[in-house]
């Protein structure tokens, strides 16, 4: 899954992925300036919290979500 973000015309990238190697998932935050924070986690129900945690922590510093969920 992969949301936008974006803040004063910057836009950052939050994704969650399988991890490459052994049995866990990644959650991905690329920023505007390309620096990429990697957080690895195995527990599906730790991961949910983290991604909602993540996404609190981006709105509260003003990112907003880009686009639209429109299917």
């Amino acid at each position: 899954m992969v949301w936008f973000f974006e803040r004063r015309g910057q836009y950052l990238r939050c994704e969650v992925r399988q991890a490459l190697e052994g049995p866990a998932y990644e959650l991905r935050v690329r920023y505007p300036d390309a620096q990429t924070q990697v957080e690895r986690i195995q527990n599906p129900t730790v991961l949910i919290e983290r991604i909602k945690e993540t996404q609190g922590r981006l709105c509260h510093d003003g990112w907003t979500m880009a686009g639209s969920l429109d299917l």
